[in-house]
């Protein structure tokens, strides 16, 4: 009778004594990667639009936040996925300028480093650049990466 009550009780109680015994049970659905994200923002390439400098141009005469965080996540992006600079979350602004220093690119990095100095002033000054500035940071996307240049 004690034999029969052990054996129905590691048979009642068999999904939880795999915890403990024997291999881990397979997921029948693997758990997706989530996007990399720095500073709060979506990285993946899948999170921006096809033409980033257009869609930036579009947005800052109502939402130019948004307009200097999409140029701002592309720029970010484009760095970790095409140039694989090895970002980590808790890298600052200037961290990461110091990265993209190693990369020995002149045009990307004066591009970068006014593009963050931009997106410092409004993230922490609330101060907008002018209407030339912002024409001149969709205008140096363009150079850069190409006209339509997003993914």
């Amino acid at each position: 009778m004690l034999f029969g009550l052990l054996a129905w009780l590691a048979w009642r109680y068999r999904d939880g004594l795999r915890t403990f015994v024997g291999r881990p049970k397979p997921r029948a659905h693997p758990i997706p990667s989530a996007a990399p994200q720095l500073f709060g923002l979506a990285l993946g390439v899948e999170t921006l639009p096809e033409d980033i400098a257009a869609s930036a141009e579009t947005l800052w005469p109502l939402q130019p936040r948004e307009a200097m965080s999409l140029l701002y996540r592309g720029l970010l992006s484009r760095l970790l996925h095409d140039y694989q600079l090895p970002l980590k979350n808790a890298d600052t602004e200037g961290q990461v300028l110091e990265r993209l220093a190693q990369l020995r690119e002149p045009a990307l990095q004066a591009f970068s480093q006014e593009l963050t100095a931009h997106w410092l002033n409004l993230a922490y000054g609330h101060r907008l650049p002018a209407l030339q500035q912002q024409q001149a940071l969709c205008e140096g996307w363009r150079r850069l990466f190409g006209p339509g240049a997003g993914q």
